[in-house]
C-alpha cells in the first residue's frame, strides 16, 4: 500500500530534525510502542502492541533511520513480526522550510502479510493513514515540549 503526505511543524526543521532523531520522542510517537532500544546510531530495537480490527497482537521489530541527510532527508524503515503476521514500510521523509516552520513530505510503502492481511486492503490503507497521522502528531507534541523545556 501506498503511504504518502506531510506533516507541518511550526518550528524550526533543525529542531524537528533533532526531536525525529531521539530515542524518547521516537518512542513516545511511534503507536503501540511499549518499548524502543538503540542498538547502534539510527536503528532500533522496538516492542510494539497494535491491533487492527479484532486482530490484536505483539510485534518485536526494527525501526531504522538511514539515509541521512542532516535536516533534509532520511528514510524511515520499520519492519515488526508477530503472532498476526509481519509488518514493513519504507518511507522517504523530506524536510523543508516554510514560511511557518517545517513540512516532512513523504513517500513510501507498506506491506503486511499473515492474519492481519485478512483484514483487507481498504481497512489496512485507512488504518495506515490513522497511524501515520498520529506518528507525526505526537512527533509536534514531542517539537512543543523540547520548544518550552530546551
Amino acid at each position: 500500500m501506498k503511504l504518502q503526505g506531510k506533516a507541518d511543524f511550526q518550528a524550526p526543521k533543525d529542531l524537528v530534525w533533532k526531536v525525529m532523531n531521539n530515542t524518547d520522542s521516537l518512542k513516545a510517537s511511534t503507536p503501540g510502542c511499549k518499548e524502543l532500544i538503540e542498538t547502534e546510531a539510527g536503528v532500533y530495537e522496538a516492542s510494539l502492541e497494535m491491533g487492527i480490527a479484532a486482530i490484536k497482537g505483539h510485534y518485536d521489530g526494527e525501526i531504522i533511520l538511514s539515509n541521512k541527510q542532516p535536516t533534509d532527508h532520511m528514510t524511515l524503515n520499520i519492519k515488526a513480526e508477530g503472532s498476526a503476521g509481519i509488518v514493513e514500510a519504507t518511507a522517504q521523509l523530506n524536510f523543508s522550510e516554510t514560511n511557518s516552520g517545517t513540512t516532512i513530505d513523504y513517500n513510501g510503502e507498506g506491506n503486511v502479510n499473515g492474519l492481519i492481511a485478512g483484514v483487507g486492503q481498504r481497512m489496512l490503507t485507512g488504518v495506515a493513514k490513522m497511524l501515520v497521522g498520529q506518528f507525526f502528531k505526537s512527533i509536534d507534541k514531542e517539537v512543543k515540549a523540547v520548544e518550552t523545556n530546551p
